[in-house]
């Protein structure tokens, strides 16, 4: 029997700039850990112009296919435990509505090297990223990830005001696979004339990506 573990995930993400250095917070430090993830999307992207994204992380050579869904302000994450083949069906079976017929291909590998603390509520996490391009040199970027593991929206505006008085500063707003492909991001809007027809149109749209939302299958 196939496990799909599901995770709501609260988090707000920002960026290491220059001069920051994690303040004190209490808790204590995680694990370091290193992953790889091979993220899967169609050609033109249309997982990601939805915000889901779906990938395939190895640590410690064992693998794990991760699928995160938009859930309002936070989003969905199902994991199932499985070799990089292909993604399981019970990942697939979420996907036709955003896929429309379009077919999965790996389009970006990332390396992760994760360091930080639980603290007040909260897993703050610093990754140093490179990207894996074959032929090209490796480039990398930084993140500092606050995933709530209790606690509320406040806890977490708490710790994020703690994050800017330390030298944070905002996150990049593009999702990682746009960023390894260094890619502009276009989420899909909801945009019409100004017509009765248009806002019938924009409103039938909205009502689509809501569906998109809770039931992609």
């Amino acid at each position: 029997m196939v496990v799909v573990k599901e995770t709501l995930e609260r988090e707000l993400k920002l960026s290491a700039g220059s001069e920051f250095e994690l303040p004190e917070l209490g808790g204590e430090a995680v694990e370091p850990r290193s992953f790889d993830s091979t993220y899967h999307d169609t050609r033109d992207h249309r997982l990601g112009r939805h915000g889901v994204t779906l990938r395939h992380r190895v640590e410690n050579r064992k693998g794990l296919w991760q699928l995160k869904l938009p859930q309002g302000d936070a989003r969905l994450e199902l994991e199932v435990r499985g070799t990089s083949a292909a993604p399981p069906d019970e990942l697939l079976s979420l996907l036709p509505a955003y896929l429309r017929g379009g077919s999965l291909v790996p389009l970006a590998r990332l390396r992760t090297r994760r360091t930080g603390i639980r603290a007040q509520g909260a897993e703050i996490v610093h990754d140093e990223v490179t990207i894996l391009d074959k032929g090209r040199d490796p480039r990398s970027f930084e993140e500092l990830e606050v995933e709530l593991l209790e606690g509320d929206e406040k806890s977490l505006r708490k710790i994020e005001k703690a994050l800017r008085r330390a030298g944070a500063t905002d996150g990049e707003t593009r999702p990682k696979i746009f960023q390894a492909l260094d890619l502009t991001f276009e989420p899909v809007e909801v945009a019409h004339d100004g017509s009765a027809g248009g806002t019938l149109a924009a409103e039938l749209r909205r009502q689509y990506e809501r569906l998109l939302a809770h039931d992609p299958g």
